[in-house]
């Protein structure tokens, strides 16, 4: 064992407990070692090291040596490491995010699934400020096609070239014995001819023009000219037609002064008429047209002229033989 010899007799030191080696000093001083050799330190003297800007997520390696103890390692702003524009409008209702250092709690509200189904009306597909969380569909059908939409009408962008079902004529009036009709719920006389009494009958016993209806008149002169009209007790619907077909023939009116006028009105005591049609012959078959009318119509005959003629029980002034609606 090496002994350090102290000058003046004070005695000496035991260098066996001496521990330290190079790497424990600093550098720049000198001890001893066991041996009692000077020994010269090493270690670095790194005062208060400090580091400044440490990013999130990144490590700083920290120097072997002496630290002062006032060092210090200091990290970039959250604000700095967070940069964004959004705000809580911009992120969903429950999440959250942080934004220039600030945490933000989201108020973006979500919508599911769904159908919609087109109508008449817009119908929205997802609200402004929604999140769709589900897809959003819109239902199909696949009758959408030409075929199946009116002519000229345009539905979501298809346009139909349908142009109807072809309706069959149907016959609200025939004459004759072999396939009479009679849908009129019968008739009411309603203009009076010259202020005499005018009404309806439908003929059961003539041959000729049996099951047809005429308008009579209460008239015991001859030589008076007026006008008179009956209505069908039973209105039509006029909506799957466009044209009423009326068959007529003037009795007990001059030649010549005969007009016979066919008319429709919603009301059952009309004395003029929304649509009507005439002519001015003794016999023949006005056509009215209804094609801009729907809806229930009744219908009207009238007939003008003057009498040259009168009967017992009143006089025949005209016959109607048939009517007939159809879309020719």
């Amino acid at each position: 064992m090496g002994r350090i010899w102290m000058p003046a007799g004070g005695g000496g030191a035991d260098l066996d407990v001496i521990t330290a080696s190079a790497g424990d000093v600093l550098a720049g001083k000198v001890t001893v070692d066991r041996e009692g050799e000077p020994l010269v330190g090493t270690v670095k003297d790194q005062g208060n090291w400090g580091f400044s800007e440490l990013a999130a997520g990144s490590a700083v390696t920290i120097p072997e040596g002496k630290h002062g103890g006032g060092g210090k390692v200091t990290a970039k702003s959250l604000a700095s490491q967070t940069p964004g524009d959004s705000a809580a409008g911009h992120i969903l209702a429950g999440r959250t995010a942080w934004v220039n250092g600030s945490k933000l709690t989201g108020t973006i509200p979500s919508q599911g699934a769904a159908t919609i189904t087109p109508g008449t009306s817009n119908k929205t597909a997802i609200a402004a400020g929604r999140y769709a969380s589900g897809d959003i569909t819109v239902a199909g059908s696949s009758t959408l096609v030409a075929s199946n939409i009116k002519k000229g009408v345009t539905i979501f962008g298809v346009t139909g070239t349908w142009e109807g079902y072809v309706t069959s004529p149907y016959v609200f009036l025939r004459d004759g014995t072999s396939s009479p009709v009679d849908n009129t719920d019968g008739a009411t006389g309603i203009k009076k001819f010259a202020d005499f009494n005018t009404w309806a009958l439908k003929r059961t016993s003539d041959s000729a023009f049996i099951n047809a209806y005429t308008i009579l008149v209460n008239n015991s002169s001859t030589g008076v000219t007026g006008t008179a009209s009956i209505r069908f007790n039973r209105a039509i619907n006029l909506s799957e037609y466009k044209y009423i077909k009326c068959s007529v023939k003037k009795n007990l009116l001059r030649t010549g002064s005969v007009t016979h006028v066919l008319g429709v009105s919603a009301s059952s005591s009309a004395t003029a008429y929304t649509h009507s049609t005439s002519i001015s012959m003794d016999e023949g078959v006005l056509i009215l047209d209804i094609s801009s009318l729907s809806g229930e119509y009744f219908l009207y005959v009238e007939t003008k002229g003057n009498v040259n003629a009168v009967t017992t029980g009143g006089s025949t002034i005209s016959i109607i033989r048939e009517v007939t609606l159809s879309n020719n």
